[in-house]
């Protein structure tokens, strides 16, 4: 049976990085997370005991960015608005085309769904985003759902959407007898 232990460290101004207290064993792996760049996973390399593994370089990768400017049926940036973002899923199993493991493909990936608030500029920006299709979904009071599917998010680019408000639907009369 395999055991998961996870230690976390931070990065200084130049990308050094130190764990410690790391037990010894045959299969470790580095992970890197960092809101502007693509999770990075390093291959697994084993620890012996006694060791200090040093000069270990980790290269991060640039993801995509995404920015919403949400605006009003009336056209003023909409402040503190929370704006959803789903990763579209692919149609085809790449796991069962090639005899995989289906599970693999149905485990939710980190950052397939996040939420933002806009900012006062009206603004919500998502990075770190891998290069895929997303789809944006918003409830304002007052408003109609917004929905925007298909944004295509490059890595190392920046994606924009504007998220143009409608006035939610109202039916108004008299009822005489």
């Amino acid at each position: 049976r395999s055991r998961e232990v996870e230690r976390s460290g931070r990065t200084s101004s130049t990308g050094e990085f130190k764990v410690l207290n790391v037990s010894a064993g045959p299969s470790f792996q580095a992970i890197v997370t960092h809101p502007d760049f693509l999770e990075l996973r390093s291959d697994p390399f084993p620890v012996e005991a006694g060791a200090q593994i040093e000069g270990l370089l980790l290269k991060v990768r640039a993801g995509g960015k995404l920015l919403v400017w949400v605006r009003s049926p009336e056209e003023a940036l909409v402040p503190g608005a929370r704006v959803d973002l789903e990763r579209q899923r692919v149609e085809e199993d790449p796991g069962q085309a090639e005899g995989g493991d289906r599970r693999q493909f149905f485990m939710q990936r980190r950052f397939d769904r996040q939420s933002r608030f806009t900012s006062q500029e009206g603004k919500a920006t998502f990075g770190g985003l891998e290069g895929a299709l997303y789809t944006v979904n918003l409830s304002v009071e007052g408003c109609q759902p917004f929905q925007r599917k298909d944004i295509s998010v490059v890595e190392d680019q920046v994606a924009e959407c504007m998220a143009k408000l409608l006035p939610e639907n109202a039916i108004a009369g008299v009822v005489l007898d």
